[in-house]
């Protein structure tokens, strides 16, 4: 089964897709681990993401395609995969049906006032990188992994979050639109928790 999963930022897009890829036995395939990889080999591809990504701009769709097809020409997506984070424009999408037809698209659709709420919440442990979210419990000062005290990264402020979420409705929304005109979007209330939201997807796509 062939699965891209979609929603804001916050929605729980990587909880479910890490769930979803050990009960499907698919690879979870995001195109920021494809830039990963593909720097860390030294090449000179790598070295070129690597200067784009420095400096701040974003990797051209048509490296992006490439890379993401010479991806799922590996064996381990033979029976399928779940895509996460891309495509995230609608030309992306376009190029994605140029390489591959996906059998259906999750849909995690939540209330943005819940995204703020999430991602503001957040504190991330600078020395070991565990992130803890002051809604929940524990201590909402010191890593609960070394006690290094938390800080709140740039990106989780709720301005930020909330031009983030900005150009998710003008961006990516667009997106959910163009598959359901295929009949293959699946809205699940990402509202709920991890667990029920879980429940619903594995209904919707079936075992």
């Amino acid at each position: 089964m062939k699965i891209l999963i979609m929603g804001a930022q916050g929605a729980g897009k990587g909880t479910q897709a890490e769930t979803l890829s050990k009960i499907y036995n698919i690879p979870t395939i995001s195109t920021g681990e494809l830039f990963r990889n593909i720097v860390s080999s030294g090449s000179e591809l790598g070295k070129q993401i690597k200067a784009i990504i420095d400096a701040g701009a974003l990797v051209p769709d048509d490296i992006t395609i490439v890379l993401l097809k010479e991806r799922l020409a590996n064996k381990d997506c033979k029976k399928g995969y779940i895509l996460d984070g891309f495509p995230r424009t609608l030309t992306q999408a376009m190029l994605l049906d140029s390489i591959t037809k996906i059998d259906k698209v999750v849909f995690l659709d939540i209330d943005f006032d819940t995204v703020v709420a999430r991602i503001a919440g957040r504190r991330t442990c600078p020395k070991c990188g565990h992130i803890h979210n002051i809604n929940f419990a524990g201590d909402k000062n010191k890593c609960s992994l070394c006690g290094t005290k938390y800080v709140v990264r740039s990106d989780d402020t709720e301005e930020s979050i909330k031009k983030r979420l900005e150009t998710f409705s003008k961006q990516t929304l667009p997106i959910v639109d163009y598959y359901k005109k295929q009949g293959k979007v699946l809205t699940v209330d990402a509202n709920k928790t991890p667990a029920t939201v879980l429940e619903q997807i594995v209904k919707g796509l079936g075992k």
